[in-house]
């Protein structure tokens, strides 16, 4: 009687973020840590290749014009730049910003402002990418054929 096969699966890491590229997020939570004076946000990755990664930011308090807790809630949308202006922080779930990863290890964030939020929750548009003259999607999904295999 033949050995029946059992069905398996197999972990595979995230590909990587590609530093200076666009990423569409949505903001899933804001929570405000007075202990540790920062504000922790949960991102959800909206990219077609990165959809449903979850990254975890802390931004610096005060708040500040100019700062990258600025960038980020004017990326939501919402003027912060103003001094003594006050801003809700449950507006700031569910918006949809850019994330641009910086930095040696790339878990530092640029933030900027998307200008449809609508088109980038639903699908990214492919863009070309002057170092390789191919579409990004098209050059994660290539690396990620070329990887040895056990990934």
């Amino acid at each position: 009687m033949p050995r029946r096969k059992a069905d398996t699966i197999t972990v595979i890491d995230w590909p990587k973020l590609r530093k200076g590229r666009r990423y569409p997020a949505k903001v899933k939570r804001v929570k405000l840590q007075r202990a540790s004076s920062c504000l922790h946000v949960t991102l959800e990755n909206l990219d077609p290749v990165q959809q449903g990664r979850i990254h975890a930011v802390a931004l610096p308090l005060p708040l500040r014009p100019g700062n990258q807790t600025c960038a980020f809630v004017l990326a939501c949308g919402i003027d912060a730049t103003k001094v003594g202006a006050t801003i809700d922080l449950d507006q700031l779930v569910n918006r949809v910003v850019g994330f641009r990863p910086h930095g040696q290890d790339a878990k530092q964030f640029e933030f900027e402002q998307i200008s449809n939020p609508a088109a980038a929750e639903t699908a990214a548009p492919a863009t070309e990418t002057p170092e390789t003259g191919r579409y990004a999607s098209e050059g994660t999904r290539a690396d990620e054929r070329n990887a040895p295999s056990g990934y």
